[in-house]
């Protein structure tokens, strides 16, 4: 089971660990406060009882838990000002490991992000070839000027990322866009990003900018995951 699991998670895929309960005196149902035998397994997405929630089924003799595993996801904020500050927070707190890019010493470091898992002090263009930047990760472009913008989104694009967002006005995007096209990307290539990042919630202040992020990274990863949003 160990080295299923092992090779679940190098080749980046969701799978299932399932555990199934029954009594230890009959093999059925357990009855409340009797022995139970725990046996475990691990489940792929191609199966047909996966599940990307977590799950408890009551079967004919047995209960059977059923709980995701994955990779964790990684948000890289490029970018350290005030929104980034509230974005960290919320992310991390929604279940994303969050790693914090600034070039400015004053804008990178733990007082700053204390809700981070890694600050790191150095110029996007030296620091983004290190990340391994993969389908699991997510890109929040947060920098402070149309330069900076359009280097990290240039490298982000080259990447497998599952989101890359950019703040900024229509006007700002848009430069950078027009930018990006005369370099050679294609318009479908730039669809990928999400500007103005987030969803419209007619936000304005950091902390609401960055809820409107954090609620579209919630979305994305939700749909990524396959997980059907409730109806009203």
């Amino acid at each position: 089971m160990k080295k299923h699991l092992q090779k679940c998670l190098f080749e980046e895929k969701v799978c299932n660990l399932v555990t199934e309960i029954s009594s230890k005196e009959t093999g059925g149902i357990p009855e409340p406060n009797t022995n139970v035998i725990l046996k475990r397994k691990i489940i792929e997405q191609t199966e047909e009882d996966f599940s990307y929630q977590p799950i408890l089924r009551k079967e004919e003799n047995a209960y059977r838990f059923f709980e995701p595993i994955a990779k964790e996801e990684r948000l890289i904020v490029l970018g350290g000002g005030h929104i980034s500050g509230y974005l960290c927070e919320f992310a991390a707190k929604t279940g994303f490991d969050v790693w914090v890019v600034d070039e400015r010493e004053e804008f990178s470091n733990r007082e700053r992000f204390p809700h981070a898992k890694k600050v790191i002090c150095g110029k996007f263009t030296d620091v983004l070839p290190t990340l391994n930047i993969n389908k699991n990760d997510y890109v929040a472009i947060v920098t402070r000027g149309h330069s900076c913008d359009a280097d990290v989104e240039r490298f982000a694009l080259r990447t497998p990322a599952s989101y890359i967002g950019v703040v900024g006005s229509k006007r700002k995007t848009q430069y950078v866009r027009e930018k990006l096209l005369a370099e050679g990307f294609t318009n479908e290539e730039l669809d990928r990003v999400h500007a103005p990042i987030g969803i419209d919630i007619a936000s304005e202040t950091p902390a609401e900018i960055a809820i409107s992020i954090a609620a579209q990274l919630i979305q994305i990863r939700a749909e990524k995951a396959g997980v059907r949003r409730k109806n009203k």
